[in-house]
């Protein structure tokens, strides 16, 4: 049995799929000042984002990696809520880019398994 290809997934017929990604910054005040709003403009000017580590984040082994969300727009509430948005330790905040699956694959991104 053969895999469907991207462009024949039912991204139209299904509300869990969807053919983005979703970067959310956040603020990240407590390493470096920076807001959330001033990290997305800095990923804009840059044209590229910074992956996390094992000291800064929750990567395990060697390589730096950047978390990519496959969550449709309107799961993005559930993303979200006020526990992810708290100030004083952010997890998500409201400001992001979306790319285009094939797009992104083009470009190496690859999922990964949380444990």
């Amino acid at each position: 049995m053969t895999l469907p290809q991207f462009d024949d997934l039912p991204f139209n017929a299904r509300p869990d799929l969807t053919p983005y990604f979703n970067h959310l910054t956040k603020n990240t005040r407590v390493d470096d000042e920076f807001s959330a709003l001033a990290n997305l403009k800095s990923i804009l000017k840059a044209g590229e984002i910074w992956g996390s580590n094992t000291s800064k984040g929750f990567i395990k082994g060697p390589n730096t990696a950047v978390c990519f969300m496959d969550v449709p727009f309107q799961a993005l509430k559930y993303v979200l809520t006020p526990e992810n948005r708290d100030p004083q330790k952010p997890r998500y905040e409201p400001y992001g880019i979306v790319l285009i699956k094939t797009s992104a694959y083009k470009r190496g991104c690859r999922p990964v398994l949380y444990l």
